[in-house]
């Protein structure tokens, strides 16, 4: 069967969680052995080389928004493939007869406060959308199939869990790292938060319990946050920064995956009270590369982290305060913390999730 797939999340610079799942996942499905065809629609040129079996389809859109809706619909009317594959919620009007959708998350429903009237719509509409729409919904985590059971009647037996997984750790030399540290100023040892800058992911609350550490002397280092600014995430900088500890407390930005890497392998401790997630890729990408990990004890990061990584209660600036603590104080907590997680990391992987996303299309394909 031909299967098409929307791949214009892989062609981002500055990927985040969605965009580095399409990326990371079609990379991986490449390389299976398969009886099918692919055709990979996208807006711009693809960031990887083609098999002989794909196809790739650069769709024009005149407009920069509602690619999907519009350029995306129009090639399904005009040319559509046996299934239709979106690694988002967001499916075009016009469908295949079978089609097949990821669903990562349903946070926005939590972040009422965070977001226009017009972006909640149009969130809780496409979600919905996929859910009646789609031949088979891909969830991945259980948490999130369970979310969109309770939330929008899912039925079960569409639902499949997919876990994400984590691009492979490559140590770096001491001296490359070192090299990277002193790029980004970061000369004493410093905890590290990886994720966009904004109130969704709690980035104040770690500030606050970062306070509460420096103020109880418990660490003499730098919170390093590493992320683009997301709706809010000027604010918190800006608070961040003029606060006490300000001069301790260092945002880069959004920094390339070498960098990105190379960070978490020389960091303390990786610090993620996040308050909701539908999965935490950058959990397993810490666990994999020795950092020991200290995550929100709630939604879906218990069920990534496994028995690797020290839960706290995110609401409380106290709890995160105490759990990054421990962790510090404790040399056998850690060293237990570091071999969890590099056990457990290894639970995960793109082939795995790329042979099990086959399958899923398999499976649609077979749907009555």
């Amino acid at each position: 069967m031909l299967i098409g797939i929307d791949a214009s999340r892989t062609s981002k610079k500055e990927k985040t969680g969605v965009e580095w799942y399409a990326y990371h996942l079609l990379r991986a499905m490449r390389k299976l052995p398969s009886a099918h065809s692919f055709r990979l629609y996208t807006r711009d040129p693809l960031p990887f080389s083609m098999p002989p079996a794909w196809e790739e389809r650069v769709v024009a859109w005149p407009f920069p928004l509602l690619w999907t809706q519009g350029g995306l619909s129009m090639e399904m009317l005009r040319h559509a493939p046996d299934i239709l594959f979106v690694p988002s919620s967001a499916l075009p009007f016009i469908l295949p007869r079978r089609s097949v959708t990821t669903i990562h998350d349903v946070g926005f429903l939590q972040e009422r406060s965070y977001r226009s009237a017009r972006e909640l719509s149009y969130l809780d509409w496409s979600t919905r959308f996929a859910v009646n729409h789609a031949t088979k919904v891909i969830a991945v985590s259980e948490f999130t199939k369970r979310e969109l059971v309770r939330l929008y009647d899912a039925p079960p037996e569409k639902i499949v869990v997919v876990h994400e997984a984590h691009a492979h750790a490559v140590p770096f030399t001491e001296e490359a790292v070192q090299e990277i540290r002193r790029t980004h100023q970061l000369t004493r040892p410093y905890l590290l938060f990886v994720s966009r800058i904004d109130s969704r992911k709690n980035v104040g609350t770690l500030i606050e319990a970062f306070r509460l550490l420096k103020k109880r002397k418990v660490f003499d280092g730098d919170l390093a946050l590493v992320g683009p600014l997301g709706f809010d995430g000027a604010d918190i900088i800006r608070q961040g920064g003029t606060g006490a500890y300000g001069e301790c407390i260092r945002h880069l930005g959004w920094i390339s995956e070498m960098e990105k890497n190379a960070l978490l392998q020389a960091a303390v401790a990786f610090v993620f009270p996040s308050l909701y997630e539908g999965f935490g890729m950058v959990i397993l990408e810490a666990q994999s590369r020795g950092v020991p990990v200290i995550c929100s004890n709630t939604t879906s990061l218990p069920e990534v982290a496994g028995r690797g990584a020290y839960g706290i209660d995110p609401n409380d600036p106290e709890s995160v305060a105490a759990g990054v603590s421990a962790v510090l104080q404790d040399s056998e907590l850690r060293h237990t913390l570091v071999m969890r997680g590099r056990e457990n990391a290894k639970n995960f992987s793109w082939d795995r999730a790329a042979r099990e996303t086959l399958e899923v299309f398999e499976q649609a394909a077979n749907t009555h």
